[in-house]
C-alpha cells in the first residue's frame, strides 16, 4: 500500500503496480523476508529482461565463510572472476589472498549513477530499482546500462 502512495503519480505507476501487488502479496504469505525479497528480484529482473539463472547458495552445499565461502561458490558454479562492488574494497583487501590462491580474477565495478525522471525532487540517486522502473518503465535497463564504466581490476586497487 505503501508503495501506492508513493509512487501513484509515477509515469509507469498503472503498467506495473497490479503485478507488484500480486507478487508481494504471494510472497508474504510464507512470512519469510527472504521469501519476499527473493521474489521481488526475480519479478524486477524480468521486467527489466534480465534472465539469469538464480541459485540459493543453500542449494550448492559449500562451506566456508567471508571470501573462503564466495570463493567456494564461485569454484562450484564454475566461475573464474568477480566482479566486485566498489564498496566492497577494504573487505577483499583483507582477504585478497584467497581469491589470489584460487585464482579468481576480481574487478571492480564503475558505476556512475545516471539521473532519471523521478516524481518527486530533487533527484535521490541510488533510490531503488522499483523507482526507476515505475518512472522510467521500459528504458530502465537503458539508463542502468548508461552509468557502466569498464571494470576496475583488483590489482589496481589492492
Amino acid at each position: 500500500r505503501q508503495v501506492g502512495f508513493a509512487y501513484a503519480k509515477a509515469r509507469h505507476f498503472e503498467r506495473y503496480f497490479e503485478n507488484l501487488t500480486e507478487i508481494m502479496r504471494d510472497a508474504a504469505r510464507s512470512q519469510l523476508l527472504c521469501s519476499v525479497s527473493c521474489e521481488l528480484i526475480r519479478w524486477l529482473s524480468r521486467e527489466f529482461g534480465i534472465d539469469s539463472k538464480f541459485v540459493y547458495s543453500s542449494e550448492l552445499n559449500v562451506r566456508g565463510k567471508r571470501s573462503e565461502l564466495l570463493v567456494n561458490i564461485l569454484d562450484t558454479l564454475g566461475a573464474q572472476s568477480y566482479l566486485s562492488p566498489a564498496g566492497s574494497l577494504e573487505y577483499l583487501r583483507e582477504d585478497w589472498s584467497t581469491f589470489e590462491n584460487a585464482g579468481v580474477h576480481v574487478c571492480f565495478q564503475n558505476y556512475e549513477h545516471p539521473s532519471y525522471r523521478q516524481v518527486y525532487e530533487p533527484f535521490i540517486p541510488s533510490a531503488t530499482a522499483l523507482d526507476l522502473l515505475l518512472n522510467e518503465g521500459s528504458a530502465s535497463m537503458d539508463i542502468i546500462r548508461s552509468g557502466r564504466g569498464s571494470s576496475i581490476p583488483a590489482e589496481d586497487l589492492i
